[in-house]
């Protein structure tokens, strides 16, 4: 991941740079932190999980977005753009911009975001009271990991097409082969 600004700045100076930018920018601890485009890989990934969550959280009062919509940790004031991101919490329905009681954070790795999304961003997510579970996905071969903060962020890991990760506070269970879907063939497992 690259750094942006060499200089220290506000949350409320990078605030006013995000809303004139063309990309997506995150900001950690006073830098901005440059986020690399998508590849389609990527994007059918965060699409396939979008869906789902959509579809077995039809009728209950969460939100889902994906890509597009920043999570504000506070009290730091660090803005992140998670690739997938659930809330149930009835105070992120009162801001347009931000949410700050996420529940669940999928997000899709890719060579340039790898460590970055594994320990920095997990770091400072886990400080979110309101997140249960931590999504990691792999775009190159079946392969996702799992943390949960009832299991006390033990990682599980998931290779298999037939298996299924289980979103337990949602009351979701989701088949690999539905977020792969399109994505690669059966053929490389």
């Amino acid at each position: 991941m690259k750094a942006l600004t060499t200089k220290v700045i506000t949350a409320e100076e990078y605030l006013s740079l995000e809303e004139k930018s063309e990309s997506r920018n995150e900001f950690i601890n006073g830098t901005i932190i440059e986020m690399p485009g998508g590849s389609k890989i990527h994007n059918n990934l965060c699409l396939n999980y979008t869906f789902i969550l959509r579809g077995a959280l039809k009728g209950r009062d969460c939100e889902i977005f994906s890509e597009g919509v920043k999570v504000e940790l506070l009290p730091e004031k660090n803005y992140f753009y998670p690739d997938v991101v659930v809330s149930c919490d009835e105070r992120d329905k009162f801001d347009s911009h931000f949410l700050r009681y996420p529940s669940l954070v999928i997000e899709v790795l890719s060579d340039s975001n790898y460590l970055y999304d594994r320990v920095d961003k997990f770091l400072l997510y886990r400080k979110l009271e309101t997140l249960e579970q931590y999504i990691l996905v792999t775009q190159q071969s079946c392969h996702i990991e799992s943390y949960c903060r009832s299991e006390g962020w033990k990682k599980v890991v998931f290779t298999d097409l037939e298996a299924w990760v289980e979103i337990k506070h949602l009351g979701i269970s989701i088949k690999l082969e539905d977020i792969y879907e399109g994505v690669f063939s059966k053929e490389i497992y």
